[in-house]
């Protein structure tokens, strides 16, 4: 493992410059890879259940 001491900007160049060094189908693994991880896509929003009591009017 190697720790390098840079600042952000430096550290993001360094990020772009090796993914644009890819081809474009290894950025779209590289892509799928990250949502992955992240669980960007199988994150399904949940319905909250509250007990407050609601007054639901419904105007004709």
């Amino acid at each position: 493992m190697k720790i390098t001491y840079t600042t952000k900007e430096e550290s993001n160049k360094v990020q772009q410059t090796e993914f644009l060094a890819l081809s474009p189908i290894e950025r779209f693994y590289r892509f799928l890879l990250l949502m992955e991880k992240s669980n960007w896509l199988t994150i399904k929003s949940k319905k909250v259940k509250n007990n407050n009591f609601e007054i639901i009017i419904e105007t004709k």
